[in-house]
């Protein structure tokens, strides 16, 4: 599928991609133009349409091609070998500002599809979304260490309690980057707000020492 794009050369590749990210960011799917996307990324519509049949193939490409990429260089720097489930959800939090800090755009697209609500791109935008959770969280959860939780405690629920808390706390701080100029300051306020949750979790569901 979309053979006759990826066979062209990797640098127009990357600047139809990248325009199409900044028209789609910045206005959002159904008020984005192909008019603009050719206007910046310097190509003619009839160009555009010869790689993509409409803009809604165009956007579908672009997301699941921004999410497989993101997928990857977030498993590449995983270190599954830590086994404490809260250690490694701090190195998680960590490889995600690294990331968003090193390709501002590529979250500002997500976040932006995220919250899409048009109904040409809904359904399938919800699918991917529903499939990227359920893989990462199987990852992020492979090979923890059980053995330290509490005596007599039922893992299962305390791992929903610490689930559930951190999406809800990722949810709220990605509604937020729209409204700051994020720098280090302000990563490290996230981590060290994470970190009060993180020992709450300690405390309640871990063993002493």
């Amino acid at each position: 599928m979309h053979t006759k794009f990826t066979s062209i050369e990797p640098d127009k590749q990357a600047r139809i991609l990248n325009a199409a990210m900044k028209v789609f960011s910045q206005q959002g799917y159904e008020q984005a133009s192909t008019n603009a996307i050719v206007q910046e990324a310097q190509i003619s519509k009839g160009l555009l349409f010869h790689y993509f049949n409409n803009k809604k193939a165009l956007y579908l490409y672009l997301y699941h091609y921004v999410v497989d990429n993101v997928v990857r260089d977030y498993y590449d720097k995983l270190d599954l070998a830590e086994r404490d489930l809260l250690l490694r959800l701090r190195q998680h939090a960590r490889l995600k500002i690294a990331m968003i800090r090193k390709h501002p755009e590529l979250f500002a697209f997500i976040v932006s599809a995220v919250n899409e609500r048009s109904a040409e791109v809904r359904e399938e935008l919800n699918r991917r979304n529903r499939e990227t959770i359920a893989g990462g969280l199987a990852k992020l959860l492979d090979g923890i260490d059980i053995s330290r939780f509490k005596e007599g405690l039922d893992v299962s629920k305390a791992l929903n309690i610490v689930i559930w808390t951190l999406e809800g706390f990722s949810a709220r701080e990605q509604g937020q980057l729209d409204s700051h100029s994020p720098d280090d300051a302000y990563f490290e306020a996230i981590l060290a707000e994470m970190d009060t949750y993180l020992d709450l979790f300690r405390g309640a569901f871990y063993r002493e020492g």
